[in-house]
């Protein structure tokens, strides 16, 4: 989800979500609209404890790094500033992929400095945390969970113009 548009004094910046992922992009892009120039920046919700997957799905058959994944954002959402993007797209060709392309981010992003900023308001954990208000993404919702966050969304946007709609930041859609 490109919001270079919306933030070009931070040159680009991503946003990597899920198909299962709500987004709340107006706070998101008010508080990435904060940041300096430059910025290196990982935001979303970290794991740094995480077992190596051997079985199943996501088995990782050729994680050598240590015991447990390196700190990753958990991958129903996450951003990452122009920066940590020009440093993986910049050396993509010497760059191990693992099967999950979560872990593999954590694994390139690992030597460089930059901004780790873990966030609870990023619930992108394997399992919802439930319904808060105060998310900005929210993993894991069925279909009628996003239609229905959508329709909240689409009721204040009649009620409202669009300066309001964008800065729609409490809205209850729980």
């Amino acid at each position: 989800l490109p919001l270079t548009p919306r933030l070009n004094h931070i040159r680009a910046t991503e946003a990597q979500v899920d198909d299962d992922t709500f987004v709340r992009l107006a706070p998101l892009v008010d508080e990435l609209r904060r940041e300096p120039t430059g910025v290196r920046l990982n935001w979303g919700y970290f794991d740094g404890r995480a077992r190596v997957q051997r079985k199943g799905k996501w088995a990782e058959t050729e994680w050598v790094l240590a015991d447990t994944y390196l700190p990753y954002s958990l991958g129903g959402g996450y951003v990452l500033s122009w920066p940590l993007l020009r440093a993986v797209t910049d050396n993509a060709d010497m760059l191990k992929h693992f099967n999950s392309e979560d872990v593999s981010v954590g694994a390139w992003l690992a030597g460089y400095h930059f901004e780790r900023r873990h966030d609870i308001r990023f619930d992108t954990e394997w399992k919802s945390r439930g319904c808060q208000n105060k998310f900005l993404v929210t993993h894991k919702q069925s279909p009628s969970d996003m239609r229905s966050k959508y329709a909240v969304v689409r009721t204040h946007s009649r009620n409202a113009g669009l300066w309001e709609l964008m800065h729609m930041h409490m809205a209850t859609l729980c």
